[in-house]
């Protein structure tokens, strides 16, 4: 299973295997995120209350960001190819187990925690190798990868509610479980090993970092903070806001379109993301975007919570929809600016696992917000205000990161590989300046024309006197 070939970074075939990764993510990832499609047929089918069946969904969530430090470290441990096969085969079992529960109680199992398995065994090992197979394009790479999820979400959007009404949800997932096979056979096109062309050899003998080192970092701990206290209000726009906006009187045909707006917005967002970062990413500078996105999410949170309108929600959603898809590639950008290269995988795995309670913690508790007060204003100042308070944090970040003790050569697209978290690297050479004059140049050369002569010279001489002191010894050997 797999294959024993090793993939050149930004080869063709790290491309070939990022297009494997993206079918993945839009198989797996799309279906967790468009659980709400299936959501009322389940309501109706076992007569539970919305809020109850909804934590289906939730457990789904949970699993999938839980689960992940394990997925990631059974990866390094076994190929990606073993955790796609196993993630295909979970989702499989998980559908087909679904179609045949009687009460919802069982469901919990079979959708909430299989497929929540599943999410996790597919989504966090394909993201967290990316940095091996690409180093130029890195930034990119994280971007369409990131997509594959959001092409999903529209695509089984579209489909689910056909295949509900031809078939009923029961029969519909029996559709779903196809899936699963597909993605256990693309995983055996997907490498065992990743050639390490670092330029640096000590970066080459690096080792993965331990947890126990990471959480000891003052910037790692200062992001996990931020990013904690924005997944707790991430999705609150995505789920709450259009329901709160339909019982505040909007009519349905017009709230539905949030979440559309929304999946395009986010979209459109994970696709520019990566050329925009691309530059950033050289520079060390990814944070800085993503403190700006944050500062603009609680600042469109707070104006859109003065006027409760139907215009100015729905450009609202397209906004935060486009800084959403921006801050899902920045996100793990971010992550290996804070921690270098040797601690990325486990890193992702612990921030994946925090956002988990985070993203199920968090829309509950905005739902008891609004049942409290009854008002969406105060909803979105809560969303405002919490991701200001994650903005602040995040700007702390620069302040505790070391700087970088060397300057980045203009065709060195290895640089994030060599971060000086590794105290062995020498630091760079500065790159050569564009602008010179001749005269320089002419001054140079004769500089060194004179050095080298001047070292001929004292070979010569050194030759010299050493084969006369040899003659005469020789000659005092002959004198009787």
């Amino acid at each position: 299973m797999g294959n024993e070939k090793k993939v050149l970074p930004d080869s063709k075939r790290a491309w070939m295997t990022l297009a494997t990764l993206i079918f993945s993510l839009f198989a797996s990832g799309g279906l967790q995120m468009s659980f709400g499609t299936i959501l009322g047929a389940l309501v109706r089918e076992f007569g539970e209350s919305k809020s109850t069946t909804a934590w289906v969904g939730t457990l789904v969530a949970f699993f999938s960001s839980a689960v992940s430090p394990v997925a990631i470290f059974l990866a390094q441990r076994h190929g990606i190819h073993t955790t796609q096969f196993v993630g295909g085969a979970f989702l499989t079992v998980g559908a087909v187990a679904t179609s045949l529960v009687t009460t919802l109680n069982y469901m919990y199992l079979t959708y909430g925690v299989l497929i929540g398995i599943s999410g996790a065994l597919i989504y966090a090992p394909a993201i967290a190798t990316i940095p091996d197979l690409f180093t130029k394009h890195v930034s990119i790479a994280t971007g369409i990868a990131s997509t594959g999820s959001m092409i999903g979400l529209i695509f089984f959007s579209f489909v689910l509610p056909t295949l509900l009404d031809e078939f009923g949800w029961r029969k519909a997932l029996w559709c779903v479980a196809a899936i699963g096979p597909l993605i256990g056979v693309s995983g055996f096109s997907l490498p065992k090993t990743v050639s390490d062309n670092t330029c640096d050899a000590n970066v080459a003998q690096q080792a993965q970092e331990p947890w126990w080192k990471l959480v000891k970092k003052r910037a790692f701990i200062l992001l996990s903070i931020s990013v904690v206290l924005f997944s707790l209000v991430d999705f609150v726009p995505l789920f709450i806001v259009p329901l709160c906006a339909t019982e505040s009187g909007m009519p349905q045909t017009q709230t539905k379109w949030f979440n559309i707006v929304f999946g395009f917005g986010s979209l459109i967002g994970r696709l520019i993301s990566g050329p925009l970062t691309k530059p950033l990413l050289r520079r060390d500078r990814c944070k800085y975007l993503f403190l700006t996105c944050l500062f603009l999410y609680s600042l469109s949170s707070f104006l859109v919570s003065l006027t409760i309108k139907f215009e100015y929600l729905m450009s609202y959603m397209v906004l935060i929809g486009l800084l959403n898809g921006t801050m899902a590639n920045l996100f793990f950008l971010v992550i290996l600016e804070v921690v270098g290269l040797a601690g990325y995988p486990t890193a992702c795995g612990i921030n994946l696992a925090i956002c988990g309670l985070s993203y199920t913690t968090g829309p509950p508790l905005a739902g008891l917000l609004y049942e409290s007060f009854h008002n969406i204003k105060y909803l979105l100042l809560t969303v405002s205000g919490t991701t200001f308070l994650s903005a602040i944090v995040m700007a702390i970040i620069p302040c505790v990161t070391p700087r970088r003790t060397y300057m980045l050569h203009q065709s060195d697209y290895d640089f994030w590989r060599v971060y000086c978290h590794n105290p062995n690297i020498s630091p760079r050479m500065p790159r050569q300046r564009t602008v010179f004059t001749v005269s320089e140049v002419a001054v140079e050369c004769q500089a060194n024309e004179n050095l080298a002569f001047e070292k001929d010279e004292k070979v010569k001489t050194k030759t010299l006197a050493l084969s006369v002191s040899r003659t005469e010894l020789l000659q005092s050997e002959e004198i009787p």
